[in-house]
């Protein structure tokens, strides 16, 4: 088969979760079949380290929306706000011309940011099967973001979670097949895709990637966060950790220090200017990973979300233990107390962790059964076949509807 990946973000380097998981699912598709990719990039963009996995990769300039057009686009509009946020006609074109010279089997969207180039696809090359990968639920993301959201927020989420959820479903119609990142998402999908054929592939890790035995514990306790800031659901999260956990800590371990790492204007925020807060912004890998393997214990503060948590799989395989809450883990199949410590009050997170801060034995413990979790369950490879299988599935249902 010719498969056409159509990216969000350059799937290299695999740096945030949906560039890891794009990255995976091409590298394992590319195990079979001949693989495409056309992406949104920049002037840094370099597709090079996909030339031994990739037929052939470009990319096309991120569409700059202003902040006008966005104001009306939620006024006057009944599209969600997503449906604006990559919307390109210099991508449009640079599709239509590629299908137009190359027939496809498979035309894979990443992410519902890309239902916007379903016309095309379907105008150009109506033979390809057409798959939307749902990284994450986005009505459902939304609709969780509302219930934490102050007013203004919280009428925004609820206003964009209907428009997503009647969007959602017109992407899905428009598909011939669906996959979802684990069964909790699958089961919120499956209503409005109807009896499309789907199947669950969740997001993996590569074992391999890291060799953490060589980073050393801080002198000190040392909490971690990593996530991009300019992402609500974990701005929202990290507000809420530092106004209403934070202060629970230090009260407990005067000592302890919290290390925040990612990309975003978030980083300017008032509240993350406490003591013991120290806020690096985005970090290159050898950067990132001095400041993770440093760290005692990883904090992931979610309050709202949907998908799966990559920065808590890469924590478990850096033998890393782990705080967060029951929808951080959502996805995970990671038992409470021996994998992870749960919890959604504030006093309870704090307690978890200074627990983990305090008895080094069972810090050490809960990190290696993470760590022997995610080698076990999460090493990427391990889904391939299930990508594979399912492209197979999905030709043969449309050639016996034919």
């Amino acid at each position: 088969m010719r498969v056409l990946f159509l990216t969000p973000q350059p799937p290299w380097p695999p740096h945030v979760g949906p560039a890891v998981r794009n990255y995976q699912l091409i590298a394992g598709a590319a195990t079979r079949h001949q693989v495409y990719v056309l992406c949104f990039g920049d002037a840094a963009t370099d597709m090079s380290a996909l030339d031994d996995v990739c037929s052939w990769a470009g990319w096309v300039a991120r569409p700059r929306i202003a902040k006008r057009d966005r104001v009306l686009h939620l006024a006057r509009g009944a599209e969600p706000d997503l449906a604006l946020r990559l919307r390109s006609q210099a991508f449009a074109d640079r599709l239509h011309f590629i299908l137009s010279h190359q027939e496809f089997d498979v035309v894979q969207f990443e992410g519902l940011e890309m239902a916007p180039y379903y016309t095309v696809a379907k105008e150009v090359s109506p033979g390809s099967l057409r798959i939307l990968d749902e990284h994450n639920v986005e009505y459902l993301l939304q609709e969780r973001i509302a219930e934490i959201s102050r007013p203004v927020g919280r009428w925004y989420s609820r206003v964009q979670a209907r428009r997503l959820r009647a969007y959602e479903a017109d992407a899905l119609a428009e598909s011939h097949g669906w996959i979802a990142v684990s069964e909790v998402d699958r089961s919120f999908i499956a209503p409005l895709a109807g009896d499309k054929p789907h199947t669950v592939i969740p997001i993996g890790i590569d074992p391999t990637a890291h060799e953490a035995d060589e980073y050393t514990l801080a002198p000190t306790p040392r909490l971690f966060f990593a996530g991009k800031l300019d992402y609500r659901p974990n701005l929202e999260g990290l507000r809420w950790f530092c106004t209403r956990v934070w202060p629970l800590i230090r009260a407990q371990a005067p000592s302890a220090e919290f290390t925040v790492v990612g990309a975003g204007a978030g980083h300017s925020q008032m509240w993350l200017r406490q003591p013991g807060i120290h806020v690096l912004g985005y970090l290159d890998d050898r950067e990132f990973a001095q400041a993770l393997g440093s760290a005692w214990v990883v904090v992931v503060p979610i309050q709202a979300g949907s998908g799966m948590r990559v920065k808590i799989l890469e924590a478990f395989l850096w033998g890393k233990p782990v705080v967060t809450t029951q929808l951080g883990i959502e996805g995970i199949a990671a038992r409470p107390n021996e994998h992870v410590r749960l919890a959604d009050a504030p006093d309870a997170f704090a307690a978890h962790t200074v627990e983990l801060l305090r008895d080094r034995l069972l810090a050490r413990e809960q990190g290696r059964a993470a760590k022997r979790l995610a080698e076990t369950l999460y090493d990427w490879r391990r889904f391939t076949p299930r990508l594979l299988d399912f492209y197979a599935e999905l030709a043969e249902f449309q050639n016996a509807r034919a």
